[in-house]
């Protein structure tokens, strides 16, 4: 196999590879974050963060948004908010709430949701009135967008008023989108805020719903789905958690083995032994190289040094620079005799200049520090 090197184009550096499904990937880079790969990286500067600048709440500057909220909603919406005060702008804001783009929803309801003051909660429920059933539950190739920006805005006032029926209903009814980008993401925002709200409303009529609700749609999810919904068993059903992720690992289709390494990595630090053995199951059956890789990283020493050492090994001699480059972060968890051995046995055919700095660097150095700057 020969290997390759990036492609340059500007000052990114693409790779491509093609997954076992048939998909093609392209990965970039900058040359910035493939230096991070170094043992010994340059101090970096110090920033020295000027004053906050506060607010400007002048007459003025209110006058103009109010004039400009008109034509100008999204833009005036988050600046009008901190004039909420004026008994002229919440009028204002929720007449805007009917014009802001679906795709500016999302970014405006984060704003809402960092206070639970009675107007923000006022906005995001205005914001659950825009759209038709029509036109939220529209089938689309891609994602419908009304119905995602729905699904954000329901999130963050349950969050902020747990008791909102109205957003647990609109969570719940988005359970059953047609579009499964739509149903992907309506997951995430609710197994998020069941993570985060259940425990202190645990009396909370809607939270309780919610709850149920997502626990009907876990015992029919798919492959695909199941991995959106590792949060959730974490605290609610171990034993399921464990036997779906194992046979995903073993024998799942592409997207479900790529759901599961996005959704697991998070829990790892949390795994007992017993949970750990998904990621042992999963190295030992996994035929493509490049997510033995990935789980090799979540597994990290408790791999142990041969597998670790011959995996690593593999990965250097592919002809993928990225695949190669994430190998060489898997250094940090071998001893140093068997890095120094595995940098001057890459480097004999090493083609890739910025590669052959890094892996020239190991060569003697015993300074290891390795952000994941190359990460699937």
């Amino acid at each position: 196999m020969t290997k390759k090197t990036y492609t340059r184009s500007g000052v990114l550096f693409t790779d491509s590879y093609t997954d076992p499904s048939g998909m093609e990937w392209q990965p970039y880079f900058t040359e910035n974050q493939l230096k991070e790969l170094l043992p010994i990286r340059p101090p970096e500067k110090e920033h020295h963060q000027e004053g906050v600048q506060e607010q400007n709440t002048s007459s003025e500057d209110l006058e103009t948004l109010l004039t400009e909220a008109e034509h100008s909603p999204r833009e005036t919406f988050t600046q009008l908010l901190q004039y909420k005060d004026d008994p002229r702008v919440m009028p204002v804001l929720l007449q805007a709430t009917k014009k802001v783009p679906p795709l500016s929803i999302p970014n405006i309801a984060q704003d809402l949701s960092y206070s639970s003051e009675s107007e923000n909660i006022l906005l995001l429920e205005a914001f659950l009135q825009r759209f038709t059933h029509e036109e939220i539950f529209k089938d689309d190739e891609f994602v419908n967008y009304n119905a995602s920006s729905q699904a954000t805005v329901a999130q963050y006032l349950l969050a902020q008023k747990p008791a909102s029926t109205k957003a647990a209903e609109i969570l719940i009814s988005l359970l059953s989108h047609p579009c499964e980008r739509n149903r992907e993401h309506t997951v995430t925002h609710c197994v998020d805020l069941l993570k985060r709200k259940l425990k202190a409303h645990p009396q909370t009529e809607a939270l309780l719903r919610l709850r149920k609700a997502l626990s009907d749609f876990a015992s029919n999810a798919t492959d695909d789905m199941f991995p959106l919904l590792l949060l959730f068993f974490f605290d609610e059903d171990r034993e399921e958690m464990k036997k779906r992720c194992m046979q995903i690992a073993a024998k799942g289709p592409e997207k479900a083995k790529r759901n599961l390494y996005l959704h697991i990595r998070a829990l790892v630090p949390q795994f007992d032994q017993g949970l750990k053995q998904i990621l042992f199951t999963w190295f030992a059956t996994e035929q493509w190289l490049r997510w033995k890789v990935e789980v090799a990283h979540m597994l990290g020493k408790d791999l142990g040094i041969q597998e670790l050492t011959s995996v690593c090994r593999q990965a250097l001699a592919d002809e993928s620079p990225t695949l190669r480059a994430r190998a060489i972060e898997l250094f940090e968890y071998i001893d140093e005799n068997s890095v120094v051995s595995l940098a001057k046995e890459a480097l004999q055919d090493e083609p890739e200049p910025i590669l052959r700095e890094v892996l020239e660097s190991y060569k003697t150095s015993k300074l290891r520090n390795h952000p994941t700057a190359t990460e699937r």
